[in-house]
């Protein structure tokens, strides 16, 4: 249906567009697909790159470890009331002996991952709040993903993309290489460099002491991150796996709340400016309303004998 229905027009072209738009109604195409069916190649790429930034925060997969360590949980309770019930039908002093050591040492175990699994439903719980916040964002990039491969794009760049930095690295060379060769033209031309140097010299920097004001953002602290191994494997993490996934969590859990903070702010802002708006309305309403009172009256006065 794309390779007959083709690209949307370029802005300005209303009819054409008009015409196109029926035509996508016509073959039965989602209303809600229309903005990826309009966006370019790079918009659709930087929808898909939004989750992929989104994913390097993300809480760990938990489930196939909480499975792992419940049933794990589970037998060693289940080895509690079998040598327990062993211990109380032993007659031999050693073997209930024994017996009661080995109910002991499994009952506790059971304890130790009963405790496991309080912290992977914490994490899990993290990760479904996660879900829920990112679903806009992966909703759409996978429409954008879709309509890339309907345009035979792949989700990958053709080059390597040029960070900032490097751009800067490159810039800063060129213009060394160019500057023996530029001509000066008047004597202020190498005054106001002078000038620019002696103020960018003087410029107020923070003290080396000074409290770091700047929040780093999760996307960028996480980036480097390995990936999660052994996701589809059902076991039991281990203690330090499971200290690492804490606290994952615990810095996704922070920047969820930081923004729903931010999120609540922004609707307690627009509610606002939606009153002043309203409130504004209404007294120009009621001004204009109390001026015709005046000016009809006025006209009543006159009209009078």
């Amino acid at each position: 249906m794309a390779s007959a229905l083709g690209r949307p027009p370029n802005a300005g072209q209303a009819e054409a567009y008009a015409s196109w738009r029926a035509s996508w109604r016509a073959l039965g195409r989602p209303e809600d697909a229309t903005d990826e069916a309009t966006m370019s190649v790079g918009k659709l790429r930087i929808r898909v790159r939004a989750y992929d930034r989104e994913q390097t925060w993300a809480p760990a997969y938990v489930a196939n470890e909480l499975a792992g360590t419940r049933q794990a949980a589970e037998r060693h309770r289940q080895t509690t009331t079998l040598r327990t019930t062993e211990a109380a039908a032993a007659t031999d002093v050693e073997t209930r002996t024994r017996l009661e050591d080995e109910a002991t040492d499994a009952a506790g175990l059971a304890a130790a991952l009963d405790q496991r699994v309080g912290e992977l439903e914490q994490v899990d719980n993290v990760r479904a709040d996660w879900l829920v916040h990112t679903a806009m964002t992966r909703a759409n990039a996978d429409r954008a993903a879709h309509e890339l491969s309907t345009r035979e794009a792949d989700r990958t760049l053709d080059e390597r993309p040029v960070t900032a930095e490097e751009w800067l690295v490159e810039h800063d060379q060129a213009m060394r290489a160019e500057d023996p060769h530029r001509d000066i033209t008047a004597e202020h031309d190498l005054t106001d460099i002078a000038g620019q140097q002696d103020a960018d010299m003087h410029t107020d920097r923070p003290h080396p002491d000074a409290a770091d004001t700047v929040t780093a953002d999760v996307r960028e602290t996480t980036a480097g991150e390995p990936a999660q191994a052994d996701i589809d494997v059902v076991r039991i993490p281990t203690a330090q796996e499971t200290a690492d996934t804490i606290h994952r969590a615990q810095d996704a859990l922070t920047e969820l709340e930081a923004r729903r903070a931010h999120d609540e702010q922004q609707a307690a802002e627009d509610t606002r400016r939606q009153e002043l708006a309203r409130w504004q309305a209404d007294t120009l309403d009621q001004t204009t309303s109390d001026q015709r009172a005046v000016e009809d009256a006025h006209a009543v006065e006159l009209a009078a004998p």
